[in-house]
C-alpha cells in the first residue's frame, strides 16, 4: 500500500485511497465478525489479511492509467516468483520450528521467549532465502542495517539535529527505550546473516 498510495498523492488524489481504505475497513470488520462464529479469534487475522489484499487490488486497479510509473518492470517479474518461493520456504521453517517448540509455547514460564524464537526464525529464514536466490545481496543487507542503526539510535539523531540546526521531524523518529531494545534485537538478528 505504501508503494501505491504515493502515486495518488503525487496527482493530488486523496479521495480514491480514502474510499478504498473505508471499503477495506468495512470488509475487515465484516469478515472478523462473520468468521468469528467458525474460526474464533483467528477470524481477526483472516479479516485483516483479506482486507489488506483487497486494498492493494483496489489501489493497483485505480492506478493502471497513471503511466509508466505503474508498469511492472523486469526486476519485479524476475523476482516475484523467487519472493513467493522464499515466503513458502519461510512458512515451512516456521512450521518446523513450531513443532519443535510446541510444548514450550504452551508453558507459562517460557511461552513468550519461545514465541520470540519462532518469530525471529521466520525473519532470519526469509532474509536467508531472498539472499540465497539473489533478490538482495549482502551489501544491500548491510546498507539496510546501517540505515536502521542510524534511524533507531536517538543519540545519532540528536547529533544530526544539532549538526544541521533543524529538527527533522518528518525524517527521524526518536524511539522510546522499549522500541530501541526491539530495534537492537532486530539489528542483531539481521547482522547474523552476513557474519
Amino acid at each position: 500500500q505504501k508503494v501505491l498510495q504515493p502515486l495518488y498523492f503525487a496527482r493530488e488524489d486523496t479521495k480514491s485511497p480514502f474510499r478504498f481504505a473505508i471499503f477495506a475497513m468495512i470488509l475487515n470488520v465484516s469478515l472478523a465478525i462473520i468468521l468469528s462464529f467458525y474460526f474464533g479469534f483467528l477470524s481477526a487475522a483472516i479479516g485483516t489479511t483479506v482486507s489488506s489484499w483487497a486494498m492493494i487490488f483496489l489501489l493497483w486497479s485505480g492506478c493502471r492509467g497513471m503511466g509508466q510509473a505503474t508498469k511492472i518492470d523486469f526486476r519485479l517479474k524476475k523476482n516475484l516468483p523467487l519472493i513467493i518461493a522464499s515466503s513458502i520456504l519461510m512458512g515451512i521453517i516456521i512450521y518446523l520450528v513450531q513443532l519443535i517448540l510446541i510444548n514450550n509455547l504452551n508453558a507459562p514460564n517460557i511461552r513468550y521467549f519461545s514465541l520470540f524464537i519462532l518469530i525471529f526464525s521466520g525473519i532470519i529464514s526469509y532474509i536467508f532465502f531472498i539472499n540465497l536466490f539473489g533478490i538482495i545481496s549482502k551489501k544491500d543487507i548491510r546498507k539496510f542495517i546501517k540505515k536502521l542503526s542510524f534511524k533507531f539510535n536517538p543519540k545519532k539523531v540528536q547529533r544530526e539535529i544539532a549538526h544541521t540546526g533543524e529538527n527533522h521531524r518528518g525524517k527521524f523518529k526518536i524511539q522510546s527505550p522499549g522500541a530501541s531494545i526491539i530495534s537492537y534485537l532486530s539489528l542483531f538478528t539481521l547482522s547474523l546473516i552476513h557474519i
